[in-house]
């Protein structure tokens, strides 16, 4: 007979596939199966230690059914995730103001803490200061509000955190940020008001980021601000996301990331007082220089850059796998495309020879026939003579042209007819786009 630990194993991972609704109810007809699995449900505290709680079911999920999980699960570390949405119902805000006090009461249990609401405000008897999570190892909210004084009680003593994913869009990132210890920090995903000081100050106390995602880094430092007196190391980064203007450029230019594989660069919104510039991406070659990292995927999405500036960063790329560029402005691809092309001594492509998924979009143009011919020289049996990688992956969107780029059309609907994934648009001929 197996033990009952192994079987409240079993039954754990059976339930994580579950829809949510299901895995809350579960564990109350476990109790009514029989006595084998009642003792199981009964004996193995760490069964009720992972409560959810959202929109689905919020309406229908008794007022003890919080209570009856916390006095289960003993003294084990919780896992929770409360996703109310719908807050503005007048029953969601009663259900919530009933289910997340208890919630909040044992914080000093958190392990794994989620929570997702429009306005921390609205839920009534939610007191947000004295919670104290000195466990806790991840931590994912999203909510606007008030969140200042709840981020500094449950950050404060959270030395342990692991994994921090924090949305507030209108919160001051400097509020949060002095909160935050970053010294076993592995995953980072902050949405804050940011300025370029405030993130390199987070950066330079997490030594063991491994993934960061920064986003709102739309406003320009004082003319006071301070930065580290040297550049930052971030030996173990592999991804880094930052979204905003050209500000971010500042973070660029004071970081060494040697294990960086992915770099997203993106400009999602413009400030109402910022005009978009020239993207430096000169910066972002001099990044790769002093990192010396292999990096495999390069995204730059929204910024209008100097095509001049890409085409130095291409050499520098020899594994890159992944290359993903959108400009909002007009902009000419064909010094770009001729780069990727560029054969050495043995006429072979030299330049990014990994490179498997291309992505031009915005207003792009280029002379008929040049970018389909790159294509075709990374496909199929071409790729093999050419001694590259074989692309998988084409997405190309040309902008306002009188020929619509005919020839690279044809020859593009041709290659996807032999297997390659290929989307093709152009702005001014709705008709071609598949």
């Amino acid at each position: 007979m197996l033990p009952n630990e192994l079987m409240a194993a079993i039954f754990l991972c059976f339930l994580s596939s579950m829809p949510s609704k299901i895995r809350n109810t579960s564990l109350f007809v476990l109790l009514q199966v029989c006595r084998r699995w009642k003792s199981v449900a009964e004996g193995c505290p760490q069964l009720w230690a992972v409560i959810l709680i959202n929109d689905e079911h919020c309406h229908t999920l008794p007022t003890s059914y919080v209570h009856t999980f916390l006095k289960r699960s003993a003294d084990s570390f919780l896992s929770i995730s409360a996703s109310i949405r719908n807050v503005y119902g007048l029953y969601s805000v009663v259900q919530a103001g009933r289910a997340l006090p208890p919630l909040f009461a044992e914080a000093r249990r958190w392990q794994d803490f989620e929570l997702t609401l429009p306005d921390i405000a609205d839920v009534p008897n939610l007191s947000l200061e004295c919670v104290s999570a000195p466990h806790l190892r991840r931590i994912k909210f999203d909510c606007d509000g008030q969140v200042v004084p709840f981020a500094k009680a449950v950050l404060s003593e959270s030395l342990g955190l692991r994994e921090l994913s924090w949305r507030s869009p209108n919160t001051a990132g400097s509020t949060i940020a002095t909160y935050i210890h970053g010294a076993e920090l592995v995953h980072l995903n902050l949405h804050l008001k940011f300025s370029p000081c405030i993130c390199l100050d987070i950066l330079n106390r997490c030594p063991l980021l491994t993934e960061c995602h920064l986003e709102s880094i739309s406003f320009p430092d004082a003319p006071d601000a301070t930065y580290p007196p040297e550049r930052i190391s971030l030996p173990h980064l592999n991804i880094l996301r930052l979204d905003g203007t050209n500000v971010l450029l500042d973070i660029i230019r004071r970081v060494i990331l040697p294990a960086l594989k992915t770099l997203n660069m993106i400009r999602s919104v413009t400030p109402h007082w910022s005009s978009p510039l020239p993207f430096q991406l000169s910066e972002v070659k001099h990044l790769l220089s002093r990192s010396n990292c292999s990096l495999e995927h390069l995204i730059l999405d929204g910024h209008d850059f100097q095509e001049g500036d890409l085409i130095e960063c291409l050499p520098m790329l020899p594994n890159l796998l992944t290359l993903e560029t959108n400009q909002e402005s007009a902009w000419d691809a064909n010094a770009i495309i001729d780069k990727l092309n560029q054969t050495n001594s043995d006429d072979h492509i030299d330049v990014c020879p990994r490179l498997t998924k291309i992505r031009f979009t915005g207003k792009m143009s280029a002379r008929d026939g040049a970018f389909s011919r790159m294509i075709e020289q990374r496909w199929g049996d071409f790729a093999e003579c050419n001694r590259v990688a074989a692309l998988n992956s084409v997405h190309v969107e040309y902008g306002f042209s009188n020929h619509h780029n005919e020839l690279d059309v044809k020859t593009l609907h041709r290659l996807r007819s032999q297997g390659l994934l290929a989307r093709v648009f152009v702005q001014d001929a709705p008709d071609v786009v598949w």
